[in-house]
C-alpha cells in the first residue's frame, strides 16, 4: 500500500464517510471498518501505516483501542480519536489514548482546517519519526488566522488555528504543541487570565502574546508567564524573532544565528 493509505475504524458510518471525503480532498486513500474486531482484520489485510481510531465502539471502548491495535501492528501510526471537550485533562479518554501510544489526537467534531493540521503533523512523523515544530495560533481574526498560517507554514512548521481560547482548550492537544501564539483581546475565555494557568500546566510549551493595543497589560503578559510579545499590525521579522525566543523554551530545536 502506498504512504497516504490509511484506515478509519469508526462506528459512525456518516461520520466515517465525511472524514474519508476529507482524506480523498487530501490526497490520501482510506478504507473503512465499523467496529475495533473488523478494523483489526483490515489492518491486517491492507498493512496501513496510519489509523484514524475512534475511541467509542460498539465493541471496545477507550484507550484499550489503542492497546489492541498496537498488537495487531507495533508500527502502525495511530490517530485516536473522540468527541470530548475534556482533551486537555489527563483523565480524558483522549489523554489516556496518548498515555498508551496513540500518536496524534483528535477532538471531534473537527473541520477541514483541523484535520489538515493533524495530516501536516502526521508526514512529518512519517518522514523524520519524530513530531514537528508546531505552532497554535488563537485569535478571532480569520485574516491573521491566515497570515500566520502562511508565514510559518512556508518555513516549515505545523500550524494549528483556533478562533478562541475556548476552541483551543476544548479542539487541541497542548502536549502537542510548541509555541502559543495567542491574541489577547478575544471573546469568551481571557487570554490574559489563562496565560499563567497554561504555564503551570505546560511549563515547556512557549508562549507569545499578541495585541493591537500597547498598553501595560500586553507587556505585563511577560511576568504573567508570556516568553515574548508581538504588537499588531506585526513585522513578519518581529513575529519570527519572537517564536524563536519561545522555541527555546521546549529546548527541541535550535536555530542558526
Amino acid at each position: 500500500m502506498p504512504n497516504n493509505f490509511c484506515v478509519i475504524i469508526e462506528d459512525g458510518k456518516i461520520q466515517a464517510k465525511l472524514i474519508a471525503k476529507m482524506l480523498d480532498e487530501k490526497g490520501w486513500e482510506a478504507q473503512i471498518a465499523f467496529d475495533l474486531a473488523s478494523g483489526i482484520e483490515l489492518v491486517k489485510a491492507t498493512n496501513p501505516k496510519v489509523a484514524f481510531l475512534d475511541l467509542g465502539l460498539p465493541d471496545s471502548e477507550g484507550s484499550i483501542n489503542v492497546k489492541k491495535l498496537k498488537a495487531t501492528d507495533p508500527d502502525i501510526i495511530v490517530i485516536a480519536m473522540s468527541a470530548t471537550d475534556e482533551i486537555n485533562e489527563m483523565d480524558s479518554h483522549l489523554m489516556h489514548a496518548k498515555m498508551v501510544g496513540a500518536e496524534f489526537l483528535l477532538a471531534k467534531p473537527f473541520n477541514k482546517e483541523r484535520l489538515t493540521s493533524i495530516l501536516e503533523g502526521l508526514e512529518y512523523y512519517m518522514e523524520n519519526g519524530e513530531h514537528p515544530p508546531h505552532v497554535l495560533v488563537i485569535d478571532d481574526s480569520k485574516s491573521i488566522r491566515t497570515i500566520c498560517y502562511k508565514i510559518l507554514n512556508e518555513i516549515g512548521y505545523r500550524v494549528t488555528l483556533a478562533e478562541s481560547m475556548n476552541d483551543a482548550l476544548d479542539s487541541v492537544d497542548l502536549l502537542d504543541v510548541d509555541v502559543i501564539l495567542s491574541d489577547m483581546n478575544m471573546p469568551g475565555i481571557v487570554p490574559i487570565d489563562t496565560i499563567p494557568k497554561l504555564r503551570e500546566k505546560f511549563p515547556d510549551v512557549g508562549i507569545i502574546a499578541m495585541s493591537g493595543n500597547v498598553d501595560d497589560k500586553l507587556f505585563n503578559t511577560l511576568t504573567r508567564g508570556a516568553d515574548a510579545i508581538v504588537v499588531k499590525p506585526f513585522d513578519v521579522n518581529k513575529l519570527l524573532e519572537a517564536i524563536e525566543t519561545a522555541f527555546a523554551r521546549s529546548g527541541r530545536f535550535e536555530f542558526e544565528e
